[in-house]
């Protein structure tokens, strides 16, 4: 009995183990956004190893873009109480037997390296942004040889994040691709993926983004544990699946202009 009693304690400490050592990994990165001049936005940004969040606090409402690693990727309106999902199961096979057929007509060539490109900036000539370093801690972004924003940065480690956590979050944001890009049109991109972007030309963490509309601040980096309650869809909201829809959507899109 003692000896079962043992075992039991042994199997309870190593799950509780397992399980605190799948969720060690935790960040939240607060940034403001300040448009003519004015307090425009707050955006958190929530990732563990499950969810990569990113709320927009705007002065009269509250907008949600979300990941949840193999269900998908969530937009939601809190004011409305709507979530609206694009479903993974649906989109990756889709998106995984694109690159399967690509990978078959060339050869060398794995469907994983093909995924590896497409989110590489560089083969992305809509949308492509050269940086440049201009002074101290400056990057100049460029668009077809005119300037479309400035960043200023911070090397790694810093204050903020140590080089562990900046690796981490930039292979967070990295696998988020492989879930689509349902985002929140706020900003031009989600900061995760400003941050991805600009890593490929210069490994440093934005503290500040200037456009031609507005300021976007780093305020704070904290590596406590993350609560799921905080990272959830709430109880009440209205969750619909949008995935086909969307589908038909762009289906329709691509017989229009072929």
């Amino acid at each position: 009995m003692q000896k079962n009693i043992k075992l039991v304690a042994i199997f309870f400490f190593l799950l509780i183990s397992s399980q605190t050592i799948a969720n060690s990994n935790n960040l939240t990165v607060k940034y403001e956004v300040i448009k003519g001049g004015e307090h425009f936005a707050d955006i958190t940004i929530k990732v563990n190893d499950t969810y990569l969040r990113t709320d927009y606090q705007l002065k009269d409402e509250k907008l949600t873009e979300m990941t949840v690693k193999w269900k998908g990727q969530y937009v939601i309106e809190h004011k409305t109480q709507r979530a609206y999902l694009l479903d993974y199961n649906v989109t990756n096979q889709r998106a995984e037997d694109a690159r399967k057929e690509m990978a078959a007509q060339i050869t060398n060539i794995s469907a994983e390296q093909i995924f590896e490109m497409s989110i590489d900036p560089i083969n992305d000539e809509s949308e492509f942004i050269r940086y440049e370093k201009v002074g101290n801690n400056k990057l100049v972004g460029k668009f077809e040889g005119d300037v479309d924003h400035e960043i200023q940065y911070l090397e790694l480690p810093n204050k903020y994040m140590s080089q562990k956590q900046y690796d981490w979050l930039l292979s967070r944001a990295k696998e988020d691709r492989k879930f689509g890009q349902a985002f929140v049109a706020i900003l031009d991109q989600p900061l995760s993926e400003v941050i991805r972007r600009v890593s490929y030309q210069h490994a440093v963490l934005p503290v500040q983004i200037k456009t031609y509309d507005y300021d976007i601040n780093l305020k704070s980096v904290d590596s406590k544990f993350i609560d799921e309650s905080e990272l959830q869809i709430k109880a009440g909201i209205i969750q619909a699946d949008m995935t086909h829809s969307a589908i038909q959507f762009l289906e329709s899109l691509s017989q229009r202009f072929k």
